[in-house]
């Protein structure tokens, strides 16, 4: 699959556009969810409506419990049941066969609004960095007298 049918939120959700006017939603790989076990998912069920930036469901992990929030708005039309009973698939295969709903589009220009794979690596290594930065102690630099 090529990265430039897939875009992604800050969120770390990803959205692939389908069909005219339906998209599949997911995790990406540098989701907080992915640094740990996942346990259980929680998703919508079908005919629900979800909110482009708003949280529609939440991944339990070993080490505690993440919101998903949506790349873009719509009716979701199906849900993945699989994740459900084996969540080890949204790590193992996060924009396959770990995809979390299908979506009618209720505004089709929000896809065009997030980030292309470019763009969002980009954005997670300079979080990398950032974080990498504000670990440091300066503690650790100073000399003895």
């Amino acid at each position: 699959m090529a990265t430039e049918e897939i875009r992604f939120s800050a969120e770390h959700c990803w959205a692939r556009l389908e069909d005219e006017g339906h998209a599949a939603i997911g995790l990406s790989e540098y989701a907080p969810a992915f640094q740990n076990r996942l346990v259980h998912i929680e998703l919508p069920g079908v005919g629900e409506e979800i909110c482009r930036d708003e949280e529609f469901g939440e991944v339990e992990t070993t080490r505690g419990v993440f919101d998903i929030v949506a790349p873009v708005s719509g009716e979701v039309v199906d849900v993945n049941d699989d994740v459900n009973e084996t969540p080890v698939i949204v790590t193992d295969d996060p924009m396959g066969d770990g995809w979390l709903l299908y979506i009618r589009l209720s505004d089709p220009e929000e896809w065009n609004e997030l980030l292309r794979y470019e763009e969002y690596k980009e954005m997670q290594e300079a979080n990398a960095r950032k974080d990498e930065y504000e670990e440091f102690d300066e503690d650790d630099f100073l000399e003895d007298d």
